[in-house]
């Protein structure tokens, strides 16, 4: 288990488009997820000071490799107390 912390691509090596174009393997190496978020250059550091956000460890396999329809379930049984109940939070609670 390691610190998850969420960053660019190493694009000094060799930028992502690049990289996967060349043929270099994906799997195991990139996830995509599709979706937009976007914060100011002070934003999202601000949000995490403000404890919006829930920062935990993982490891980079459980990233690649977990059924993307369980990822967040298997987080937050992971954080353990009180984020476990939020694992069984309904998607839709207004119809609960």
């Amino acid at each position: 288990m390691g610190k998850l912390i969420l960053r660019k691509f190493d694009t000094a090596k060799l930028p992502r488009t690049q990289y996967i174009l060349a043929g270099n393997p994906i799997e195991g190496h990139i996830r995509f997820f599709a979706g937009y978020a976007g914060w100011n250059n002070t934003q999202l550091q601000k949000e995490i000071n403000e404890d919006s956000w829930i920062i935990g460890e993982t490891c980079k396999q459980h990233l690649l490799e977990e059924n993307y329809r369980e990822l967040w379930q298997t987080s937050m049984n992971e954080l353990g107390n009180p984020y476990r109940l939020w694992a069984k939070y309904p998607q839709y609670p207004s119809c609960n």
